[in-house]
């Protein structure tokens, strides 16, 4: 009930001038709870939706053909997405349309369909649905590399390390700084604290932490983490935003964390790095960390099935607050959770929400700090670069 009163609100404002881009970012987000789809491949949807409802719209149209241009857009993608959704999005769409001239709407809707089935036909074609076999460290290995933890048989995909950027040309420049050398005495700090702080049973991680790893875990069920930044960026929405520029906002902002998740997932397999819960399950014979060695030690969080380093979570948080921070300026507001027994939260602006994503992984046990620090600049850089490049790239 919390989460949807919160997205009400954020929706009763935005949809003043902008209802064909948020109704559909909405459908998009429900999808992505349902099917309990992971925050990177989220991303990818809300990224192709929006772009298409961006290219869908011709500046030079008149206000109704651009909201039915972008509305039959936010349908077909979505559509093509997920086909057996399409009474649903039938539904989402009458509304829409409502008002809107019968000779507008057919023109709209010429100009939506072809751009949306443009995209998505470009989605199907950026290597995402390759094969692309990793086969981890065996248990037992050398300090620092990737393993399977507990329970878990395969990893997640290994593909979109070799997935084609939406915006960006050449997303393998994008690197982050390599994991911590073991050993360092870096290495060994950023071990200490996860250790510490991250552990199912910490005495020092304190209630306020607790709840912030959980606040931002954004899992399955959820609209995941992007889908999180997607809502504050329609809770900032001002009322008088043009439907060209909301689907601007929304294109750019999904297309960053997209790429972000790509350039996160290069470096991920790339350098596999081992989990928080190997190096201390397992440890890594190493004097100075023999402290934090515990075969019994288990993270407050589950850990996700890929390697450690960088965060995608902290690469997915900063690219969009890169987005949204340039589009909207650095203003307050107040954000809720999809889970029930968390208070919402208020921040000053979408930059500390990311810092505070980038603790909340510490917290979960399923990071060390150098990771998250990583995956921020990573994303950051991502975002300034799609910032520059996207209107070139999808100029109508």
């Amino acid at each position: 009930m919390l989460r949807a009163v919160l997205l009400a609100a954020a929706v009763a404002v935005a949809l003043a001038g902008s209802a064909p881009i948020v109704s559909f970012n909405n459908e998009a987000q429900q999808a992505v709870r349902e099917y309990g789809i992971p925050s990177q491949i989220s991303s990818k949807i809300y990224a192709y939706v929006h772009t298409a409802q961006y290219v869908a719209i011709d500046p030079k149209q008149s206000s109704d053909e651009q909201d039915a241009a972008a509305v039959y857009a936010g349908h077909t993608a979505l559509s093509l997405f997920f086909p057996w959704r399409f009474a649903r999005l039938d539904k989402a769409l009458a509304p829409l349309l409502d008002g809107i001239p019968e000779k507008s709407r057919a023109k709209g809707e010429a100009a939506g369909r072809a751009a949306a089935i443009s995209l998505i036909k470009k989605s199907i074609a950026d290597g995402f649905a390759s094969y692309a076999p990793f086969t981890p460290a065996p248990a037992g290995s050398a300090p620092g590399l990737y393993q399977f933890t507990p329970n878990q048989t395969n990893v997640v995909y290994p593909q979109i390390a070799d997935t084609h950027a939406l915006v960006l040309d050449n997303i393998k420049t994008y690197k982050p700084a390599p994991p911590l050398t073991i050993p360092s005495a870096g290495y060994t700090s950023a071990l200490a604290e996860t250790f510490r702080l991250g552990r199912s049973d910490s005495a020092d991680r304190t209630a306020e932490q607790n709840d912030t790893a959980k606040f931002w875990a954004d899992g399955n069920t959820t609209s995941t983490v992007a889908g999180h930044f997607n809502q504050i960026a329609q809770a900032l929405l001002p009322a008088s935003i043009s439907t060209r520029k909301a689907a601007q906002l929304f294109a750019e902002l999904n297309a960053a964390t997209w790429d972000a998740s790509i350039a996160a997932y290069r470096a991920k397999y790339l350098k596999p790095f081992w989990r928080p819960i190997t190096a201390i399950n397992q440890g890594d014979n190493v004097p100075a960390d023999a402290a934090y060695v515990d075969a019994a030690w288990k993270p407050l969080l589950s850990t996700p099935a890929h390697p450690e380093h960088p965060s995608g979570h902290s690469a997915t948080a900063a690219a969009a607050a890169a987005v949204i921070t340039k589009r909207l300026g650095a203003k307050p507001f107040t954000i809720g959770t999809e889970f029930p027994s968390l208070a919402p939260r208020s921040y000053n602006n979408a930059q500390e929400a990311a810092d505070e994503v980038n603790d909340s992984r510490v917290y979960a046990g399923v990071h060390f700090r150098h990771a998250v620090t990583e995956g921020a600049k990573l994303g950051a850089k991502v975002a300034a670069d799609v910032l520059k490049q996207f209107e070139a790239k999808f100029k109508p």
